[in-house]
């Protein structure tokens, strides 16, 4: 026996003309049919995949650059541990 997961949904609402923030029903068919796809819905998927893509971070921030002081540790540290080896340090 299969559960069913609910889906969720959106209502959207097309504006009446082009403009920078917004996209008429118009442009969304012929994306549809530029892009191969099925339906419009998978036209405004892509759209959104493709924004969080380009927007959002895919990784946790990090504490920024390494200190002076660390750097210099670990300078210490490799040359000890490697014998004729070259650092990219």
């Amino acid at each position: 026996m299969s559960t069913a997961t609910k889906k969720e949904s959106l209502l959207l609402n097309f504006a009446s003309q082009e403009a920078k923030h917004a996209v008429s029903r118009k442009s969304v068919k012929a994306l549809k049919d530029l892009l191969g796809f099925s339906n419009e819905t998978q036209v405004i998927q892509y759209a959104l995949a493709s924004l969080r893509d380009q927007m959002m971070p895919r990784y946790e921030a990090d504490n920024g650059p390494v200190p002076d002081a660390m750097l210099e540790h670990i300078k210490g540290a490799v040359s000890q541990s490697t014998r004729g080896g070259k650092s990219l340090l």
